[in-house]
């Protein structure tokens, strides 16, 4: 699917603004909403946004109770998926706080992260669901967190290497165990820097939980830089859910006693500033009040985009992006540049996919070349691939996602 705005679903979001009106109900557990059928809305494209946005448990007690013929259609077809990811949740929280209680007891320095510390913000912790459990270990050492796994029933997933190691669990339980807390590889020099830098005061002792030796929790107002770095890399690399909008408002609804220097200060070191600010106001925009929101144009084209890539993105809009290179100069300098990144890869993209390289650093000059070669002789539809995806107008529509969102500035 490639991302091409379409301009009149801009001005009415059918769906989207009907599933924006259920979402709004449900963070304030306004559970009997009566909320009106809109004329055009499709049943089925409304049940594809919900199952793709993995929304169900949190907009169901809402939806069961809306009364009118157009309703059932959409109530029948939800109710078991909802049934589902229930019992999910329920069996996640069960294992997850096993694994967690392991951890404490056999002294294994771990801190959770991203969404099963995100759900705890939500008025009932089942409306958010979860994909995979996201663990930073303390001196994370692969092997050896491979043997105690294993002896705990889950199973190695070797397709997942690199920043984490991925462990399945069937039928339901995924997890991955990260060396640190935030993916620097996707950041520019001074970012990955600051992170690093920052990331050292993980496991200082006031991030222990009360009562745990071994059980680390960020600091608020860390998590929330954390939450939000994590938004961008998505958003500005194969896309992301409207979900992420949601977490950020209920995060900003308990309203902790935040220390707001510390947080303007970390959203500064890693050019965040505009980005929180859009990203706050969409979110309210999104979910105060109650009926159908009414956005603006920047908010309806972040919001557009949100939802057309759904909660794990798509490819296409991965290679629109490659292009885009976070908005830097133009389409016609930028396409050549995404041509010769095919080609010539990052040295830390092939030492991922070459681990010899590790050893012997100096074939990287080598591996560049058969790289090359195989790109024009063999892979050539790679490169055909990106021009598909990354036409003029996916491309200017992507930019002009970029400005709405902050991510560049106006």
């Amino acid at each position: 699917m490639r991302y091409e705005r379409n301009e009149e679903d801009l001005k009415h979001l059918n769906e989207t603004g009907l599933l924006l009106a259920l979402m709004r109900a449900a963070l304030h557990q306004d559970w009997q909403a009566q909320l009106p059928w809109p004329a055009g809305c499709s049943t089925q494209k409304l049940e594809d946004l919900i199952l793709r946005q993995s929304l169900v448990s949190m907009i169901y007690p809402v939806l069961k109770n809306q009364k009118g013929a157009a309703w059932a259609p959409l109530q029948q077809s939800m109710k078991r998926p909802y049934e589902k990811m229930i019992q999910l949740g329920v069996m996640q929280e069960y294992e997850i706080q096993a694994l967690l209680d392991s951890f404490e007891q056999e002294g294994v320095d771990c801190m959770p992260i991203k969404g099963w510390i995100t759900r705890t913000f939500y008025p009932d912790p089942l409306m958010r669901s979860m994909a995979d459990l996201d663990v930073v270990i303390r001196q994370m050492d692969s092997g050896r967190m491979r043997t105690w796994m294993e002896a705990r029933d889950y199973v190695y997933d070797d397709t997942e290497k690199g920043f984490h190691d991925g462990y399945w669990k069937l039928p339901f339980m995924y997890v991955e165990l990260h060396q640190c807390a935030t993916d620097r590889r996707s950041l520019p020099a001074d970012e990955a820097a600051w992170v690093e830098q920052k990331e050292q005061g993980l496991w200082d002792p006031e991030n222990l939980l009360p009562g745990k030796k071994h059980i680390y929790r960020m600091g608020m107002e860390d998590f929330y830089v954390h939450s939000l770095l994590h938004f961008r890399k998505h958003f500005t690399g194969s896309g992301v859910g409207i979900r992420f909008l949601a977490d950020i408002y209920v995060f900003r609804q308990q309203r902790l006693p935040l220390d707001a220097a510390r947080i303007r200060s970390q959203l500064e070191a890693v050019h965040m500033t505009a980005f929180a600010r859009q990203m706050e106001r969409i979110a309210n925009a999104c979910f105060d009040g109650t009926g159908t929101p009414a956005l603006d144009r920047d908010a309806a084209l972040v919001v557009d985009y949100l939802v057309s890539a759904g909660v794990h993105g798509n490819r296409e809009v991965q290679r629109a992006l490659q292009v885009q290179q976070r908005g830097q100069g133009t389409y016609l300098h930028n396409m050549p540049r995404e041509v010769l990144r095919q080609c010539f890869p990052s040295a830390e993209v092939l030492h991922k996919r070459y681990p010899r390289l590790e050893k012997a650093p100096w074939l990287l000059p080598a591996y560049w070349a058969v790289r090359a070669v195989r790109i024009v002789a063999q892979e050539r539809y790679k490169i055909g691939q990106a021009r598909r995806s990354s036409s003029k107008k996916a491309y200017d529509q992507l930019r002009e996602v970029y400005l709405a969102a902050g991510v560049l500035e106006k």
